[in-house]
């Protein structure tokens, strides 16, 4: 999808979801919508890596975005979007946005189509507020749900959030991605409940056969991969995985076969999906909701500063996996490992969780790289010489979105122009806290502010 900016272009519709498969459900929804609110088009939108699917199998993205293709291609009012094939991580509904307004211009408004259901989930969506900012909420009330209830939380939603929904009476299709899926597992017939050519795509690939999506995290794209055509690329972890895409707009291409990636070590490591289900298991809610954040935020700055995106997202969401451990835990957990440990860390112990998380990374999740672990361990400290991976994982921690402090604030209008500004804004608003609370300060902090001064050509403390 290009940048061109049409004066026509300006009431577009946004469907998003996984479409495993699409069907007619999603296309009576789409054109409902496109008639009823008088939309210039309606964007299908496919999810990366839905936040809420846990790890769950999803079939690999080139497979879902051809079956788009081919059911979309035959309106010329249904485009098809892969913004967040082109976006490592979760696929937040207010990033999305947010590309999109970035790509159709700031006259441009759009119209993010739901089921009447999803309103009173709405502000349970990461950063709701962004969401109810960027786009108009339109509503299909499908036949058996009563408006009047519908409206009144619509007015609700609006009068609390400023949320400006509307509501569009819909024509109810019983069909899902999930009977879908099923009934070809059964053998059974799809015929009308997925376009001709869908059905027909699904039967020549053999999708769905075992009930379920093929799993291929960070397959983002059709692109081919590094060593030419889909199946080349240049894998991580081992068997299906990605290779830099060398196809439209350098995507990320699928890649098979031997992985040469990221991990060295003989165990797999999990893919950033499995590991976010194994992650929320250990975390609580708040610090695992953190990790996402984090993740997110790296990701982007990795992309900002030309650094690996995928070592980022790995530090990123692994940053914290062993912050709630006891600090009796953390501490066997680094003795085990041989990191020293000082006084200050042994009357804090809550500084050992970054060391003790690289360990955790390495042993649990499988990550071999050691400039991933390097960042993981360096995150809460800093350290003279740290790499621009390191410093990026640690300013993302201090500035991701639900930082609301002056520190975080100061280094969050730094970051995406000056990573090494951004590390000493929130380095600085650390070390004054740390004094603040009348706690030892870690001499490495020291250092670490002292090596950033110097890169920035200014004095250095003691």
């Amino acid at each position: 999808m290009g940048n061109t900016r049409l004066a026509k272009d300006k009431r577009i519709g946004v469907l998003g979801g996984t479409f495993d498969p699409v069907h007619v459900g999603h296309l009576m929804l789409a054109e409902q919508m496109v008639g009823s609110l008088g939309l210039s088009f309606m964007l299908f939108v496919p999810s990366c890596r839905p936040p809420h699917k846990d790890g769950a199998a999803i079939t690999p993205a080139a497979e879902r975005i051809e079956m788009i293709r081919l059911a979309i291609e035959c309106n010329p009012l249904f485009k098809l979007s892969t913004v967040e094939f082109d976006n490592p991580g979760p696929s937040y509904t207010y990033r999305t946005l947010e590309i999109l307004r970035d790509i159709y211009g700031p006259e441009a408004e759009f119209f993010y189509a739901v089921g009447s259901d999803v309103l009173d989930g709405l502000t349970k969506f990461m950063r709701y507020e962004r969401v109810f900012e960027l786009c108009h909420v339109a509503a299909a009330v499908r036949s058996g749900a009563s408006w009047d209830e519908v409206s009144a939380l619509a007015g609700e939603l609006a009068a609390r959030h400023g949320a400006r929904i509307r509501l569009i009476q819909s024509t109810q299709v019983d069909v899902s991605s999930t009977e879908l899926r099923g009934r070809i597992a059964r053998g059974e017939s799809v015929r009308y409940m997925t376009p001709g050519p869908v059905a027909a795509y699904i039967e020549s690939r053999r999708l769905y056969a075992d009930g379920l999506g093929g799993s291929a995290p960070f397959a983002n794209s059709a692109g081919s991969g590094v060593g030419g055509g889909v199946g080349g690329g240049v894998g991580i972890g081992g068997g299906v995985g990605i290779g830099v895409g060398s196809g439209s707009g350098n995507r990320i291409g699928i890649g098979a076969g031997r992985s040469v990636g990221l991990f060295a070590s003989e165990r797999r490591p999990m893919e950033l999906d499995a590991m976010e289900a194994e992650l929320r298991a250990s975390l609580c809610e708040e610090r695992f909701t953190h990790s996402l954040r984090v993740m997110e935020t790296a990701t982007r700055l990795a992309r900002l500063h030309k650094l690996d995106v995928r070592k980022a997202a790995v530090a990123g969401l692994l940053h914290d996996c062993a912050r709630d451990m006891p600090p009796g835990d953390m501490l066997a957990v680094c003795a085990r490992a041989g990191i020293a440990i000082s006084g200050i860390e042994r009357s804090q112990p809550v500084l050992l969780h970054a060391p003790a998380a690289a360990v955790i990374a390495k042993e649990r999740y499988g990550v071999a790289d050691e400039e991933t672990l390097g960042a993981i361990r360096r995150h809460t400290l800093g350290r003279p010489g740290m790499p621009c991976l390191e410093m990026a994982i640690f300013v993302a921690d201090a500035i991701e979105p639900d930082r609301e402090h002056a520190g975080a604030a100061a280094a969050r209008a730094l970051a995406d122009s000056d990573l090494v500004g951004a590390a000493l804004a929130a380095l600085d608003s650390q070390i004054a806290y740390v004094v603040s609370t009348g706690r030892v300060l870690h001499p490495t902090s020291v250092h670490a502010r002292n090596w950033l001064l110097g890169l920035k050509g200014k004095k250095t403390i003691q």
